[in-house]
């Protein structure tokens, strides 16, 4: 029972770990763009979704080095973050973590 137990572990370790991936500025900008397959007919219901949970939880993360106006809402986040995107397509394939990063360091930036 113990091999079996270890086994099942080392597996699913395994498993997690090969199909575990980054999300980059293409893959990102291409859920975004399910956006009105989403409103309109509920397909691809995971992708567009997904996208914008990703760029709120990153803005959300590093807002505290951000100079962020108390009146941001979440469109103007998202659009910030597209926008970069979409005007960088020499750097999509880099990491979305990175360059939303960047997108909002120069949208809000905080004076030290």
């Amino acid at each position: 029972m113990k091999k079996l137990v270890l086994f099942a572990g080392i597996f699913f370790c395994v498993a997690w770990i090969v199909f575990a991936q980054f999300e980059t500025g293409n893959s990102l900008l291409a859920k975004f763009e399910e956006k009105e397959d989403w409103v309109k007919t509920g397909k691809n219901a995971w992708g567009y979704p997904f996208a914008g949970g990703y760029i709120i939880g990153i803005f959300d993360a590093y807002s505290g080095i951000l100079a962020v106006p108390e009146n941001v809402i979440r469109e103007q986040v998202y659009d910030i973050a597209i926008k970069f995107i979409k005007e960088n397509p020499e750097r999509r394939h880099e990491k979305a973590s990175v360059l939303l990063l960047e997108a909002f360091k120069k949208a809000f930036p905080k004076n030290d």
